[in-house]
């Protein structure tokens, strides 16, 4: 192995470690982002139900796009890495991880009847001589 072999090497290694990081850089956000969410205390009595509604609408955003940001993270390191094994690292499954893509439900095709024409009286006897 040459020199310029052996730096393709490190630079894609350092590439694998950098985008499994980020990975986990991810994994603290969402955590951070779930318990802003799940640390929302009760509502007191003098407490705006409206403004309560809205914070935990604006964390579960958060949290939402921090999940996001995780499993594109995870794309990029399942470049480097067996999905399994990146799953696993953050103490999950691979299919909640990487979710497969669902497909939009397909409405099935549907017969529309159509009427039969009859003939009009000015082709019933051209109808009738043809035959």
């Amino acid at each position: 192995m040459n020199a310029a072999q052996r730096h393709a090497a490190t630079q894609q290694h350092g590439l694998a470690v950098a985008a499994i990081n980020e990975m986990f850089d991810k994994v603290d956000e969402l955590a951070s982002a779930r318990d802003r969410l799940t640390g929302v205390a009760p509502l007191g009595p003098n407490d705006d139900p409206i403004r309560d509604a809205e914070t935990l609408v604006a964390n579960a955003a958060v949290l939402s796009e921090a999940l996001c940001q995780l499993r594109a993270a995870a794309l990029g390191a399942a470049e480097h890495r067996n999905r399994n094994d990146l799953a696993a690292d953050i103490g999950t499954k691979s299919a909640a991880l990487f979710p497969r893509q669902v497909r939009p439900p397909v409405d099935p095709a549907h017969l529309v009847p159509v009427p039969r024409r009859e003939p009009t009286p000015a082709h019933a006897g051209e109808h009738e001589a043809a035959s």
